[in-house]
């Protein structure tokens, strides 16, 4: 009897410290979001190429196109970001053209770096962001399972 209770106290203890670990971790990723969203669309954007450059093999002209184009992107994210709080008041029409227009816009991008990629740096481009997309969706699918 006393070494169920003993176990069982151990386990309590186990698990109460592996979920004040999990808010704490929670915590910092929610301050470190906050502080990349406090920089510049230029400052992300530099970053974002210096990423893609490492992982394609980016020449500098590469590089300086990839750079307006990710500038652009995170540019029109930080707009969506303010606009979320208005999101709630949206007709279905004015829904279809924000999901239209970001649905283009993600077509223009693809355009874009076809024609400043090439091919295997295109290819392997297209891995990485099915990959991005994919981790997106299971992290959003945790998150919904947490809640």
């Amino acid at each position: 009897m006393k070494k169920a209770f003993l176990i069982i106290a151990i386990l309590s203890v186990g698990f109460a410290t592996a979920q004040n670990i999990r808010g704490q971790q929670n915590e910092n990723r929610k301050e470190m979001r906050q502080k990349m969203m406090a920089m510049s669309a230029e400052q992300m954007a530099d970053l974002k190429t210096k990423k893609l450059a490492l992982a394609l093999d980016l020449d500098s002209k590469q590089q300086q196109e990839v750079k307006k184009i990710q500038t652009q992107i995170i540019q029109n994210h930080k707009n969506m970001v303010k606009d979320k709080k208005d999101r709630a008041d949206l007709t279905t029409e004015q829904i279809y053209k924000m999901k239209s227009d970001r649905l283009d816009a993600k077509i223009k991008t693809k355009q874009e770096m076809k024609r400043i990629l090439n091919e295997e740096q295109y290819q392997t481009w297209v891995k990485m962001s099915r990959k991005r997309h994919i981790a997106r969706k299971s992290t959003a699918k945790q998150h919904i399972n947490r809640s």
